[in-house]
């Protein structure tokens, strides 16, 4: 009777014990398990678009680590705002929860997978925007001077393209320290060339339409535009004259101020 009693109480024991264990697995075990599936899913997703993402950061900030000047050395600038957007963007993943209810509530957080289309899509134009503009400079960077007249031929306002040799130069300065290394004259359409003085273009000079001088670098392009400042005012104004790389784009004083504007605009339209 006494064995019969033991038995039956282990029996006892051990259903309580098979039921709790069911409950466990079944209550416990199982949802936990499928809500770190879940974590694990979403993490997973983030974390291959934040790779994404992350690889277009490193491929602009390569841009930047190239170190190259730009033309427009404001869009190195945008890029790296740009680049800094995109950091602050990316998801942070935290570790796995160690409760199936901060699991859910981690899985919630990361969901919907976040759309870094946009943001890549402008981190790439903007680095294009800085290829372009570094290559640029390059371009305009001492060019010669069939380069400049090529650029110069297709713009309809201009009829006649000359450089100046050695033996022409009106400034002397052809090849001499801080002096160009080419020097392109031109005639507007715009202009009477009748009544301009002078056997040809280049004798004629930037009144006659503009001229592009060339220098090596673009110091000496700025020393030049800055003493051609000095006579904005008076009887010998130059006409407008600005730098571009290392090109000093001169327009005639006998062409409006729009026409000078819209002149210096196409030039700089070709030559970049």
């Amino acid at each position: 009777m006494k064995n019969k009693k033991v038995v039956i109480s282990i029996a006892i024991i051990a259903v309580v014990l098979l039921g709790g264990l069911g409950y466990w697995y079944t209550q416990i075990k199982v949802p936990y398990d499928n809500s770190v599936k879940a974590f694990e899913l979403v993490k997973k997703s983030v974390l291959d678009n934040n790779n994404e993402l992350e690889k277009n950061i490193e491929n602009s900030e390569l841009v930047i680590k190239f170190d190259k000047k730009a033309l427009n050395e404001d869009l190195i600038t945008e890029l790296e705002s740009e680049i800094s957007v995109a950091k602050d963007s990316i998801v942070i993943v935290p570790e796995l929860p160690k409760k199936k209810i901060d699991n859910d509530n981690a899985t919630k957080q990361l969901s919907p997978i976040k759309d870094y289309t946009s943001i890549i899509n402008n981190l790439n134009a903007k680095t294009e925007d800085v290829l372009l503009s570094i290559s640029q400079l390059e371009q305009l960077t001492n060019p010669s001077e069939e380069f400049v007249i090529s650029r110069l031929e297709p713009i309809e306002d201009i009829i006649e393209i000359k450089a100046v040799t050695e033996d022409n130069d009106p400034n002397g300065q052809l090849n001499k320290a801080g002096g160009y290394t080419s020097a392109i004259f031109f005639a507007s359409d715009k202009i009477d060339q009748r009544e301009v003085s002078g056997r040809d273009v280049i004798d004629k000079g930037t009144v006659a339409g503009g001229s592009i001088e060339v220098y090596p670098t673009v110091d000496e392009a700025e020393r030049r535009n800055m003493y051609l400042s000095a006579f904005d005012v008076g009887m010998l104004s130059p006409g407008s004259h600005s730098t571009i790389g290392t090109l000093v784009i001169r327009t005639s004083y006998n062409l409006t101020a729009t026409q000078q504007k819209e002149l210096k605009k196409k030039i700089i339209n070709e030559l970049i």
